[in-house]
Order: structure tokens, then sequence, then C-alpha cells
């Protein structure tokens, strides 16, 4: 260490690689660690078998063949060009250049791409082109300017002059920050990814050409980087200190920093052995190779490590996370011990900082599904953790060998809808849907960890296995994943991941399936509890309208309408939207050859609702088709808006006497399209704030209003992208509803495709509304016939339905109130009931959750957390031939505080226990403990899924204690049903689990009967 701390790192006698651009005064860095010794990224060994690998696979070869492409680009390049163009900090960051679009074709150009549509070229700097038009800004000469070292102005008198902190139009004074533009992604798309092939190429090859010139651009990198913020040096730090409010970065912001900086990390591990013998280099820097790698390994490594540590690195769970394993790997020397632990074990009030042992049950659901609502960004977390998850496996971290880590995986492919579609959860997908999972390295990691046959049939989906196994770089390291030719992925089935709040509808050959959503709300999630997503005929056949224009918090439009509830397929209190985080409870959940079912009471969506709860029944007509009956009913509020869609495409309303379209929109005809109306200061024509604090209708998105007159009518929509592939909208009449017809774009500025929205409106003091209709998904020809409400003794309570399709005729009724009814196998208390005439195979099913001579109940008398066995005592012994048809059910656990519901893995009986291993976690939460009073336990781990602990079981680290939780609050309050009995042993420190599943618990497995 004496010898480094002599080398001083003076950036300002670095200038010769700068072409005569002056940067600010930077900081100066000595190191912290020992030097680096040697290449860790990647052994000798490691690189022989990419070579082997490239030889013999042409998969591999393509690989290679590509990334050596892109590096030559490069090659060519003057060093001092090269460079110029990793600015110093004087040059802003901006990675949209306005909100408004552009200034000659204003939004056209965010339809074309949203906000990244703008054309740059490395050759030709500091200017950005108009893809609708060609336009090219600014009008001035940055490039001079910058060369000069901001003295020079050329052609400063144009149109539109930026000086790198955007141009203001003087019309609006809205700012248009060209140059930033070009800045945020020379770096971002062009120079750090050309970085990392060079560096890349060199490893391949061992052609040193590639390391020089990535070796040139890390000391230039490492140059300027101590001295990025992001926060003072981009339009979004700009735009957010103006309210306050900190953006932090580095060179991009501190979400796409976790990427950048773990390329330029491994670029340097790829060619560090080069820079001692790097003569070219040497000369041009006036520095010999120690002096350089000194440079890098402090101004850049050791700044980046301290950069993650004061959250100017920090991205979506597993980012940075998998950034710091990078830099500490590649650093070698500095305090990678402590670094991995807190990976591991720290416990945190920065839910972003939790180590994985407890993140892995603090912000992932008990089914494997983190916690960002969106399965695109919850893919991330599995990514990443799965990649440097291999990492610390290697440095003596046992990653894999937590219980909850595999169901990371499994999450993933248990969302997949009729084989082909991820729910577009929250800020995920679109209006034509998509497929998460798709990434082989995150598979291929799993499958080799695990062996899991699902993980291979997966990969052989995903042409990912044997001579095909090479699908990124990294792949190329490994040995082909050698999976069984005959595996196959299992059928899918309906089933619930209660954790997350997701339940799937399923028929038998999965090829019609709907997704409904009733977990909590996070970030990325939108407000839309209890909507639902429809899958048939290959395509998302009422779908959701997936991520919005962009995330940000300056666009109205994502938060009035993208993520608003009136946009999705859910209903509507009071003309705001939903208002609770609480998750929704099973009221039941069943399958059958016949039907399926879910129901779900989201209570706490609005707080003036006593009821907010919504049943749908899956009717199957044959192997391959399927209809829906959709019951919502709601209690509380004064106007309920019931919204459902269908798909981009053509549109017939058959029947029915329908007004003209109205003036202006959903919001009144004085409403103008997208003008808010319902929030007094977010409306002012000088409010320079955000938008995600909007709580208003969103009505002011639905235009062309026509409001049903008389007469019955059917909804008809035909698939844009198959017009073979059609649905039918039934919704019944009840009184006083109101039914209107609308246009909504699929958002306000991206994606202007129209679809058709059904919306039924009920109004009144203390309302209670029951919204049902029947949704019929199809190909070419229609199969219902006829559909009629037919009468009950109890029609304010029960549902009963006749829907006539040719010969064959369904009643199905829906009872949640438990009333005795007639069935063909007696008088009983079903919730729901689907009959079937003429009689013949599958044409029975009726579930009941309340009748106790059919229901299977007890008590629980153990629940073992680390392997998913409850034991549960029956009043009376059951049969041992019951198990079997036990597995695959839901059972549901109860207690004064929840009602909670989990599938059975494995079953049997035992004299009159039964005893069960449930498909999914038990431990839902772990804390470490800051304080300990009598009847309330505090602690700062972070612990984002509080809304779901009410009723959970608290128990100490070894699981000997058993308190029942009264709540726990979003300060971290964990306050308990009782008091601490007097011999308790818990105290400040411990570490406490939260566990789905508690001693004395109620178990009821529902009553189902079918044929």
């Amino acid at each position: 260490m004496k010898s480094i701390s002599r080398i001083a790192i003076i950036l300002s006698s670095l200038l010769p690689l700068v072409a005569s651009a002056a940067p600010a005064t930077l900081p100066v860095r000595t190191p912290k660690y020992a030097p680096k010794t040697k290449r860790t990224l990647h052994s000798d060994e490691q690189i022989a078998l990419a070579r082997r690998n490239v030889a013999k696979y042409p998969a591999a070869r393509a690989i290679a063949d590509a990334t050596i492409k892109s590096a030559d680009k490069w090659v060519d390049w003057k060093d001092d060009d090269l460079t110029f163009l990793l600015t110093p900090p004087d040059v802003p960051r901006a990675f949209a250049v306005s909100a408004s679009g552009c200034p000659v074709c204003g939004k056209k150009i965010k339809e074309k791409g949203g906000d990244y549509a703008w054309i740059i070229d490395p050759k030709q700097p500091y200017k950005v082109k108009c893809p609708i038009d060609g336009t090219v800004f600014p009008s001035n000469d940055y490039q001079s300017y910058y060369r000069s070292g901001f003295t020079e102005k050329k052609n400063w008198d144009g149109k539109y002059v930026d000086d790198g902190w955007g141009w203001a139009d003087p019309k609006t004074g809205e700012k248009f920050w060209f140059v930033a533009y070009y800045n945020h992604w020379i770096w971002h798309k062009y120079l750090v990814p050309g970085l990392g092939d060079l560096a890349d190429a060199y490893l391949l090859t061992g052609d040193k050409k590639y390391a020089h010139k990535a070796a040139v651009m890390l000391h230039r990198i490492a140059e300027v980087y101590p001295g990025m913020d992001h926060a003072k040096q981009s339009r979004y730090g700009q735009m957010m200190a103006a309210r306050g409010a900190d953006y932090p970065g580095k060179v991009v912001n501190a979400i796409w920093e976790t990427g950048l900086a773990q390329h330029v990390c491994d670029a340097y591990d790829a060619v560090w052995e080069t820079i001692d013998g790097d003569e070219e280099l040497q000369r041009e820097t006036h520095q010999t190779g120690a002096q350089i790698r000194c440079v890098i390994e402090a101004n850049f490594l050791e700044n980046a490590i301290d950069a993650y540590f004061s959250g100017k690195i920090r991205g979506n769970f597993g980012m940075h996370q998998g950034c710091l394993v990078h830099l500490a790997l590649v650093r070698q020397t500095g305090e990678n011990d402590k670094w991995f632990d807190g990976l591991m074990n720290a416990s945190s009030s920065d839910h972003a900082m939790l180590g994985l042992n407890f993140a892995l049950y603090d912000l992932v659901y008990r089914d494997g599904v983190p916690s960002e609502t969106s399965p695109g960004y919850n893919f991330l977390w599995v990514n990443k953790i799965a990649a440097y998850g291999d990492q610390l496996q290697h440095a003596g971290r046992d990653v894999f060998g937590i219980p909850k880590t595999k169901r990371l995986f499994d999450a993933v492919l248990d969302q997949v809808n009729v084989g082909k579609f991820t729910p577009d959860l929250g800020d995920a997908g679109g209006v034509y849907g998509y497929l998460e999972g798709k990434d082989a390295n995150t598979f291929q990691t799993a499958y080799r960890y695990y062996k899991d046959p699902r993980y291979a049939a997966w990969l052989a989906r995903l042409g990912a296995t044997g001579d095909n196994t090479f699908k990124t770089f990294e792949s190329l390291f490994s040995s082909p994943i050698d999976a069984p030719a005959e595996v196959k992925l299992p059928p899918a089935k309906s089933r619930l991941q209660d954790g997350a709040g997701l339940a799937i509808l399923n028929n038998p050959s999965d090829t019609v399936s709907l997704s409904l959503e009733y977990g909590q709300h996070h970030g990325h999630g939108h407000y839309d509890r209890l909507g639902f997503e429809l899958f048939a005929n290959d395509q998302p056949i009422m779908p959701d309208l997936g991520y919005p224009d962009a995330m940000n918090d300056f666009v109205p439009g994502i938060y009035t309408w993208s993520k608003n509830t009136i946009s999705h397929n859910t209903v509507v209190v009071d003309g705001q939207r939903q208002q609770g985080v609480g998750p929704g409870e099973v009221k039941f959940f069943a399958d059958s050859p016949l039907a399926r079912v879910i129901d779900v009471d989201a209570t706490d969506t609005y707080p003036q609702c006593s009821v907010y709860r919504r049943a749908i029944i899956q009717v199957d007509v044959d192997e391959s088709r399927s209809y829906f009956v959709d019951i919502f009913t709601v209690a509380g509020g004064q106007q309920h808006d019931y919204s459902l869609h269908g798909p981009p495409g053509e549109f017939e309303m058959i029947g029915g006497n329908w007004s003209e379209p109205a003036k202006g929109t959903l919001a009144g005809e004085d409403v103008p399209l997208g003008r808010i109306y319902d929030d007094p200061k977010m409306a002012a024509k000088d409010y320079q704030g955000g938008f995600s604090q909007y709580a208003g209708s969103g009505f002011q998105h639905l235009f062309n209003v026509r409001t049903q007159q008389e007469g019955g009518w059917v909804a008809q929509f035909k698939h844009e992208k198959d017009l073979h592939a059609m649905l039918r909208i039934r919704v019944l009449d009840q009184p006083a509803q109101q039914v209107m017809l609308c246009d909504a774009h699929v958002s306000p500025g991206r994606y202007p495709q129209v679809l058709k929205y059904l919306i039924a409106r009920r109004k009144g003091d203390d309302l209670k509304s029951r919204f049902v209709s029947v949704i019929e998904p199809f190909k070419d020809k229609p199969f219902i016939t006829s559909l009629k409400r037919l009468k009950t003794d109890h029609d304010d309570d029960i549902v009963k339905l006749e829907i006539q399709r040719g010969k064959e005729i369904d009643t199905i009724t829906y009872n949640p109130t438990h009333w005795i009814l007639p069935t063909p196998f007696g008088a009983w208390k079903p919730d729901v009931v689907v009959t079937r005439v003429p009689t013949g195979r599958n044409n029975f099913f009726a579930l009941s959750t309340t009748d106790p001579d059919r229901s299977i109940t007890g008590e629980v008398k153990e629940a073992l957390p680390m392997t998913g066995i409850v034991r549960v005592e029956l009043p009376t012994a059951v049969r041992s031939s019951a198990s079997d048809t036990l597995v695959g059910r839901v059972i549901h656990f109860s207690n004064a505080r929840h009602r909670t519901a989990h599938t059975i893995a494995t079953a049997k009986i035992e004299a009159n226990n039964l005893v069960l291993t449930l498909d999914d976690d038990i431990l839902v939460g772990v804390a470490k403990l800051d304080k300990v009073e009598v009847q309330q336990l505090h602690t700062s781990t972070a612990l984002p899924l509080y809304p779901s602990y009410r009723g959970t079981t608290l128990t100490d680290e070894l699981f000997h204690a058993s308190l029942l939780v009264d709540h726990v609050d979003h300060d971290g309050n964990i306050k308990l049903l009782k008091k601490l009995p007097d011999d308790h042993s818990i105290k400040a420190g411990d570490r406490v689990w939260l566990m789905d599943v508690g001693v004395g618990d109620r178990a009821e497995i529902p009553f189902i009967m079918s044929n």
C-alpha cells in the first residue's frame, strides 16, 4: 500500500487524450486497496472452453462473429476521437429530449418510438435527427464549442441554439435537450457497449488491437468518472431539483448506471493483462502501465463502489447487487468478504439494500413472485439474482441453497397463459401480449443448479439446449446444456399465486385462460385490483393496455390513464382511482372438468366500500372453447363504473338503440380529450410538478361517448392481428344501470390505436351494485344462442343464468350468501353450481365452502416452515383414500385476523390427522428486532409487504414461539393480537419470522362435486 499512496492521480495532468476539450475540475483520488493482480471474472480454462465452443458449435461461432464485427467498427477510430466522445461532467445528459416531442412534428415522434426515437450518429457529434421529417437539431455547432473548451460559439444565431442545457421554445417555455440527449445515448447505446465488444473480442481472439482501444476508453472513463453527478448534470436531475427532490446517478441515472458501471468493470477485467505492455497507450498518457491501472482502479472501480454505497448506483433489486459483485471481484483486493456478507445478510430499513436471506422473504411473495407487480420488472430480479448468485456461489456464499431461491424460477413459468403469454400486469407488455422469461442464460443457470426437468423443457422451447445452448456471449464460457430430448412442459392447470395475488383459470387443453389480479399495489403496478386479462384463440382477446408511454412523473397521461383504474377491466368507485394498497382475499377457488371459478373480495381497495368482490366462472363448451360469467359486487359510495374493453381491431354493436356520439369526453361535454378536470392544482396552466399523485377518474380519456337508449345488444370484436379471433360481451341489465360505449387510445402519447370500452354505470346514495356479464371468445362463429336471467326466491342475493348453445343448455348459479338450494344431488348450500342438459359427460359442477357436512375442516396443530408441512387435526377420521383427491386442491387457513389460500402439493391421512405439504412457502417475512414491548415489537428491517401480514403468526428464529399478529404498519411496528406471555424469550437484536400458517389456525378444504 505504501507504493500505491505515492501515485498521485492528478487529473489535470492526464489531458493529452482529451482532444482539446478541457474538463471540469475533477476529484483527486488515491487507490484504497492493493493493485489488482490477475483477471478474476474468467479463468484461463473458461476462455479456452469459450474458444473451443466457438470452433465447434455454429451457434457459438455466430455469437463470436457478431461480437468481433461490432468491435471492428471501433478499431479504426483514432484514439483522440474516441476520447473526445467520452465527455467530461461539463456536458449534460438527458434520456429524453422533452415531454412535447419534436419542435417541428410534435408528438408524432413519440408515436413512432416514444422518448427514444431520435436518430444519433457517433460520426455526427451532438446532433439529433427527427425520424419523422429529418430535421436536425440543434442549429448551432456544439462540437466546436466543446473542443474549444466551451469558448468558441459558431452558428449561435440560429433558430434552435442549445448550449448543452437545452433550447427553450420562446412560445411555450418548454425545453428541448438536443445535446444532452445525444450525450446520454452516445454513452449508453454506443460507447459503453462498444467498449464491451472490444473487450469481449479480445477474450475470444487474443488480438491486442481490441484490447488497446478498450484500454484507451477505460482510461478516459476513469479520468471523467469521479466528477460525474447525474443529479446536477442532467435534464431530469434539474427537473427533480426544481421540486426539491434528488435524481441520483453518475454518467446516467442510478438505475441505468448499474449496467453501465458493470460493463465498464467487466471490460477492464478482460484487458487488464495487456495494459503493462501497451506502449502506445503509455506514450499517449505519459504514464506507466502501473499508473494507468491505478487510475482505472481508483477513479473508476473504487469510485463506482463508493457510488453503490451512496445510492448513485441503485436499481431494481438485483441490479446494483450484481454490479457490486462485479466491481468487488474485478477490484479483487477490496473488502470483498464484508461486502458479500452484506449482500447475503444485511438487515436494512432500505428494502433495496436487504441481504438475500432477508429479501427473499420480505420482498418476494411466498409463491416466488417478486413484489414489483410487473412481470417484466420482476424477471429482472430473477435474472440478476441468478447471475450474481452464481458468482457468489463460487465465492463461497450459498445462494441456490436458500429454499426460496428456486421459487423465483418456478413463479415465472407458473404465470404463462395458453403457453404463449404472460399477464400484462402493471408496467409490462402491451395490448398484443408478450411472454416473459425468454432469457436462456437465466434458466440455464437454474437448470445447472436444480436439474428440474421443467427448466429443461423451457430451455428446449427456447431452442437453448444441446448445440444451440449458446445464446449470449456469457454462455460461451460454459459447456452445452445436455437436456433429455423428450422433455416437455407439463399441461397447465388452473392455479393460484395467492401470495402475489394472481389467479389463473385455465381450460384442460390450455387454449383459453383468464388471469385475475388481486394483490398489493407497488410501484410498477397499476391501480387495477380485480382487473382481468383474457387469452383465447392465440390472442389476448381482452388485453391489459400494458406498459405506459414512459416512466416519467412529468407526463400526465401515464397516471391519468395508463395506470389508472378506468383503463382496466374492473370497477371505478366515485370517479376515483383505487385507493387501498392491501391485497384481496380469496373466498373460494375450484377447478373441475366442466367449469372452474375464482371469487375474491378486495374490500380494502376503496375505503368507502364494504364489498368490492368479483367472481368469475369459466365454463367449457368443448376441449378448445370456453365462456365466462363475470359477477362484480360493489357496496358503498355513490357511483360505480364497470369497465370492460376488447382488443384492437374491428368492432360491431349488434342491436340496441344508441345515442349519437356526444361532444367532449366521458368526463363531460365541456371536457376535451386528455384535459385534467378533477384536480385543480394539476389542471393549472402554470403547474410544473409531477402527476404520480393524480387520484381522479381518468374519464377525460374516453371519447365518442354513446349511451344505450333501449333494446338488447351484444358487443362484438375482431382482433386486429387475426380477424378470426373474435369476442362477444353481454352486460346484463340491473335497475338504474346506464350503459355507454366509448373510444379510447391505448395510450395518450405513443400508442394511438383506438379500443372500444363498455362502461356500465350506476349512481345513488349508499349504493349497492351487482354487475353481471357473459364473455364469449370464439373463432369465426359464436356459440351462445340465447341468454336469460332466471328468477329465484332470493334475487337480491343469487345470480342464476340460463345460457343456451344450440341443443345444450347451461344453468349457472352464484350463491355467495349460502341459501339452501336444490341440486341434482339434494338440497344444500353451494356457492356455485353449473349444470348442463342434455346430460352427459362433464355435465355438473358444484362448490361449497359453507356446508360443514361436506367440507373438510380442522385445526392446525403443527406447521413446519422449512419443509412446508402442515398437520391438521380433523374432528373425525377420514378415509385414507380421500388424500388422493386433495393434491392440487386449494386449502384455506383462517383466524381472527385473516384468511389465506394455499395449494396442496402432497397429502396423506393418518387417523384423524391430515398431513399436507404446501405448494408455496409458509414463511412470508423475517425481521431483526430493535425493541420489544408488551404487545408490540419494533423493527427497522424494511417490510414493504406489511399489508399482507395481518393475521400471520410470529415466531422466533428457531420456530418455537407462536404469536398471532394483529397487523404490521409501514413503520415496522408489529402489533400482536395478545400480550407477550410472561415467560417469553424474545428480545431486541433477535431475528423473528412471520408465518402465513400458524398453530391454532382453522383449516378448510371446500367441498367440490363434479362429473
